[in-house]
């Protein structure tokens, strides 16, 4: 089905996306595209600022959901992040999720769950433009701008199917070194979601 995708949308690997191009492959898709081919999109994926500029809304008060277009299998997201914004920690309870970097840097810290309940860092990793990660169902990170620089962060996300389900997460969850180490990396707070 992947395949069938690509030659009816007439892509090639060394061929740039565009937003409009990704919309067209997840709907020939139909919801049967795996999370590796959801990336591989995503990273030939570079919207102009045109296609963007209809979903570039920051929030004041924490970052911003920006909604690209919903179907039964997918929803494309545009997300706006000031710097100082974070997702609260949460999992994808039974969706893919795929995320670009647009413009900014993104922090990323990805949590496992101990034997006692308790998570765990298990990685740190700063996601630069042009780069892309993915999670799973009960896959456990959280995500921010924690730039100094006062850069703000643009992020492009494939939820597969919708996220309609996510559990979250906050500091009590937490081992005590994690806990600090999130909050010293300004990724632990009271985080405020906005959707657009």
């Amino acid at each position: 089905m992947e395949q069938m995708a690509v030659r009816q949308l007439g892509w090639t690997n060394s061929a740039a996306l565009g937003l409009r191009d990704l919309i067209d492959l997840m709907d020939i898709a139909g919801g049967l595209a795996g999370a590796d081919t959801i990336g591989n999109w995503l990273r030939a994926t570079c919207p102009t600022p045109t296609e963007l500029r209809p979903f570039v809304h920051f929030g004041d008060d924490g970052y911003r959901r920006n909604l690209v277009r919903r179907r039964r299998h997918y929803e494309i997201l545009v997300l706006c992040w000031r710097p100082g914004q974070c997702s609260p920690i949460h999992d994808h309870r039974q969706s893919r999720c795929a995320v670009a970097v647009l413009s900014g840097a993104a922090t990323e810290a990805r949590l496992v769950r101990m034997a006692d309940g308790r998570l765990r860092m298990d990685a740190v990793t700063t996601l630069c433009a042009g780069t892309v990660t993915s999670s799973f169902d009960d896959e456990i990170h959280v995500l921010g701008n924690t730039s100094a620089d006062g850069h703000d962060l643009l992020t492009l996300h494939v939820y597969a199917p919708p996220l309609a389900h996510m559990r979250t997460y906050d500091a009590r969850d937490l081992e005590e070194s994690t806990a600090r180490r999130l909050r010293h990396l300004g990724l632990v707070r009271t985080a405020t979601l906005t959707d657009g």
